[in-house]
């Protein structure tokens, strides 16, 4: 249990870009830290790298437009 300030910082994610990957330090951490664990897929197959250069067009090309429903916004973006 985190009974006191002490256990609670441990448990702050802090980011550092000048280390390598531990998986299995990474999951001693989760565990104790009791954080939950949500699976999901390495690589979404909904979404390739290849396609965020999509985004921007999209964005502009849909600013300001107002839909009543999903069809409708399938439609705009399909045309």
């Amino acid at each position: 249990m985190l009974s006191d300030a002490k256990d609670l910082d441990s448990c702050v994610a802090k980011l550092s870009f000048n280390t390598t990957m531990q998986p299995k330090r990474t999951k001693e951490w989760l565990e104790r830290c009791r954080w939950d664990i949500i699976p999901h897929p390495a690589h979404s197959p909904d979404l390739a790298p290849s396609d965020f250069h999509l985004f921007g067009p999209l964005k502009r090309h849909m600013e300001g437009k107002k839909f009543e429903d999903e069809d409708e916004i399938i439609g705009e973006v399909r045309d």
